[in-house]
Parts: C-alpha cells; structure tokens; sequence
C-alpha cells in the first residue's frame, strides 16, 4: 500500500501528476472553446511563468536543474491558477498570482511536501482580495455574440493593462450593450438575489440572459471537471472521501435552507454547477499535502470544507469560496490528525 494520504494504489510523483493533469484535460478543453480558447493563452502564460521561477528558485537553493523534471507539482499549481482567473485578464494578474503560490504558499515552507496550505489557493485568494474588480467578472462567450471579437482583441485585451476598461471600450466601438464584461452568475445572484421574490427555481438567473447563458456554460465546464474527477478515482489516485462529501455536504445544507427560503437562497444546482465546485471537489481538496490522513479524518475535511462554501457563498462577501475553505479547512487539518488518528500496530495511542 502507498503511504501518501488517500492514494491507494502505488504511483510515483510524476505518475500522479501527470494523471491529474489527464484529467483536468475535458474541463479545460470546455472552458477553452466557450471563451475563444483564451484560457490556453492564460495557461501558456501560467505555465512559462511557473517554469522560469521554478529554475530560478533551484539556481538559489543551489540545486541541479534536472530537478525541476523530478517534480510536476509546479505544473499542476500553473494549471490551476491559469483556469482559476478570468479567462480575459490582464497577464500581470496571472504572474503575479504565480508568484505568490509558488513563494510564499510553497517554497516558503521549504518546498513540495513541506506545505500547509495549497499554493494554488493561496495566491489565488490573494488575487480575489487584492483585485476584486478583476476577479469577479466574465466574458459572454463568442459563439453567443458575434464573430466581432477576433484573437487580436484577445491578445490586446490579456496585454492590456486593463481588460474590462478593454472590453468595455470595445463593445462602445461596435455599438453593443452589456454583452461583453458582466458578473459571474454566481456574483449576479449574490447581489441582486435579495431584491427579487419570485425566485422559485433561480428565477432570477433565466431574468438576465447573459447570466443564463454564463450558468448553462458553467454547468458545462463543471460536469467536465466532474468527469475528469472520477477518472482519478477509478484511477486510484485520490480517494472518493473528500470529494463527494463535500459535494454531498454543500447539496444537503443549501438544500434543506433553499426549501424554507426559496425567494432568497441559491439551489443545491447552481451551487454544485456554479463557480468552480467540481474543480474544487476532486482537484484542490484532494491535495495529498495539506489533507488529512485517515479516513475518518477526510469524510470530516471534505464536510468542513462544503459547510464553509456554501456559508461564505451565502452570507460572505465572495461568491465562489473554494479557495478560503480550502484554506480555512487546511488550517484545521493537524488538529483534525490530532483528534482523528490511525491506529499503528504495536503503538497505544494517547
């Protein structure tokens, strides 16, 4: 038996990461073809950004660079921030949230397994925090408006120092209204969810056309991600525990709230189909770093981590938590190992 946290069959690092990257594939692949595949230019940039900071953070630690071969968790944190930011953000935005997961969230610490928290999530929070703006819009997807937008307004528009002043300037151009930059559904809801009583079945997403299109969009990408997520399992990269009872955690609490108070209250659909909830579920959660151990103890973080999404979704001032619960639940993880422990053989624990 492998001895990593929830992985039972035995795989090297590199055999691990690159199944997870396999199974990232289908929900990037959705994403790249609704927003005019602008994440694959998002991802190149990740991807680049985290490799020369990889090999510039071995040259100071005086190690070989062949090294950096030996490990393609960096990869992984590059994927994750490249498909976690807008897809038309300004390129400094993306650099920057690379900058801080692999430093401050990882290297920091001392390096791969030496982390408390997930890089990815970390410099990804410190971006929601530092530019709201920034993080909380989206772009109708081409194939819904015109063939107006070309890959040259892409590039512009990743280039630019400002992408939604960007878009914004080009819909005025074109003679459009509101079509292009816009909130996500999930920040749609948020803000104007209160102010409408007929919102039996998420009335109020079907009531703006564009955050319709973006929710049925999101469904989409998400049953990807979902799909990628049961590959692992069957795989046996990472155990079933933390994903599905976070999943059934976030359906059950929203789900019994959203049955007393429909007019006000998001459905368990559009919390499990908004946002980044499966990529969360079977690809951040499941990190074998900063996750607990047992069993026990993973029923127990995937519950914290659902009750935390659907709490600060609801009541915060964020609409997609995943990366603050993550973080929050990694927090609680060595006492979580303290309380919940596995028994060794020969050993009385205390």
């Amino acid at each position: 038996m492998f001895t990593f946290p929830y992985i039972y069959k035995k795989y090297d690092t590199n055999q691990i990461m690159i199944y997870v990257i396999i199974a990232m594939f289908p929900g990037i692949l959705v994403k790249s073809y609704y927003d005019h595949f602008s994440t694959l230019i998002q991802l190149t940039i990740s991807l680049v950004s985290v490799s020369i900071l990889e090999i510039l953070i071995l040259k100071l630690k005086k190690k070989k660079i062949k090294n950096i071969l030996q490990d393609f968790s960096f990869i992984i944190t590059g994927i994750l921030i490249g498909i976690s930011i807008p897809s038309f953000s300004s390129w400094w935005i993306n650099v920057l949230g690379i900058f801080f997961s692999i430093v401050f969230a990882k290297e920091i610490y001392g390096g791969l397994g030496k982390n408390i928290f997930n890089p990815a999530m970390v410099g990804y929070a410190m971006l929601l925090i530092s530019f709201p703006d920034f993080m909380s819009y989206s772009i109708i997807p081409y194939k819904y408006i015109s063939e107006d937008i070309h890959f040259s307004n892409i590039i512009s528009s990743i280039f630019s120092n400002d992408s939604i002043d960007f878009w914004k300037r080009f819909e005025q151009s074109i003679g459009k209204i509101d079509f292009v930059t816009q909130p996500t559904p999930l920040n749609y809801l948020k803000t104007y969810g209160n102010q409408d009583q007929s919102f039996f079945l998420d009335y109020l997403i079907k009531k703006n056309k564009y955050c319709f299109l973006n929710f049925l969009i999101s469904k989409k990408i998400n049953i990807a991600f979902f799909l990628g997520g049961l590959f692992l399992i069957y795989k046996k990269i990472i155990n079933w525990r933390i994903p599905f009872s976070f999943l059934i955690t976030i359906t059950m609490i929203s789900g019994i709230n959203w049955f007393f108070f429909q007019e006000k209250l998001i459905s368990p659909y559009v919390h499990l189909f908004s946002g980044s909830t499966m990529l969360g579920a079977f690809f951040v959660a499941t990190d074998p770093v900063t996750t607990c151990c047992t069993n026990f103890g993973k029923i127990v973080f995937g519950v914290i981590i659902g009750l935390l999404e659907w709490m600060i979704r609801t009541f915060g001032g964020y609409s997609d938590a995943i990366a603050f619960s993550v973080l929050i639940a990694n927090m609680l993880v060595p006492l979580l190992e303290h309380y919940v422990r596995c028994n060794v053989y020969g050993v009385k624990n205390d």
